[in-house]
């Protein structure tokens, strides 16, 4: 009897481990289960010009494009989505092309040389928005409650970031240590997930090469949980890019990850690399 029930007991440890590994993993799975068909999504307003953005675009406010391209490889994102632009406010696109998909918009819609493989449709994007604006949230705090794992070293103008945890390395830097350095150098274990978290309200990147090694763009997240503005010029960044309450500018440069923001402005190009790591609970 006493066998028995210490086999029931072990059983029931490895059910729970279990359960719990796999909540786990819906939990990785599911951070961003509407909102990672779009690859920009901001509260607000967005105005871009001469650039691409590969994968759909959702904007709160007004949405101004001029001499752009939204949407060529946004059925590469891994989702079946109606539209390749969603706008709450007014609309205005000159020059240019929106493919894979429809435009929506609240607003009034302004367009001028433009295609549109799909067209501009009257609807109201609100509730979808919504439920972006929920998961972005709940992504933000999610990110805030790791620990720091990882060990930071500055020589000079390259900064290394180094830890040896598999499944998600942590860094916590600070503005003036991103803002100062010209070369990113990350060496994690191969097919861990990265969350590198920058403290203060204004950060500005500039002229940064990434050098990754173990750490991949679709699975690296970098956090800016206090920032009200983010400067972004002559720079390619290599994951995506988590900033609910900024402003980013974006010039001459491109990403390869998602961007979730306030609002956006520049040229900055925008790649389909949909987020795909691991910011367990």
């Amino acid at each position: 009897m006493r066998s028995l029930s210490l086999a029931l007991a072990l059983a029931s440890v490895v059910m729970l481990a279990g359960g719990s590994a796999m909540a786990g993993r819906v939990s990785c799975e599911t951070l961003f289960p509407t909102a990672g068909a779009f690859s920009i999504i901001l509260k607000e307003g967005i105005t871009l010009e001469r650039t691409d953005s590969e994968g759909r675009i959702a904007v709160g406010g007004d949405a101004k494009f001029s001499n752009c391209s939204v949407g060529t490889k946004s059925a590469d994102s891994g989702f079946t989505y109606d539209y390749a632009i969603l706008v709450g406010g007014k609309f205005s696109f000159r020059e240019g092309s929106v493919w894979t998909g429809a435009v929506g918009v609240g607003g009034s819609a302004d367009t001028e040389l433009a295609s549109f493989q799909n067209g501009v449709r009257r609807v109201n994007p609100k509730p979808t928005l919504d439920a972006f604006s929920a998961e972005i949230n709940a992504a933000s705090a999610i990110v805030a409650t790791h620990r720091a794992n990882g060990t930071i070293t500055v020589k000079n103008e390259r900064l290394e970031l180094v830890a040896t945890a598999t499944d998600l390395a942590v860094f916590d830097l600070t503005p003036s240590q991103l803002g100062a350095a010209r070369e990113l150098f990350v060496d994690i274990p191969e097919g861990a997930s990265m969350l590198v978290r920058v403290s203060g309200t204004a950060v500005a990147i500039n002229r940064l090469s990434f050098y990754y090694r173990g750490a991949a763009p679709e699975k690296t997240m970098f956090s800016f949980p206090q920032a009200t503005l983010v400067e972004l010029d002559r720079v390619s960044v290599e994951g995506s890019l988590l900033a609910p309450g900024a402003q980013v500018t974006f010039r001459n440069g491109e990403m390869n990850g998602n961007l979730y923001a306030r609002g956006m402005t520049g040229n900055g190009r925008v790649n389909q690399v949909r987020f795909a790591g691991c910011l367990r609970p």
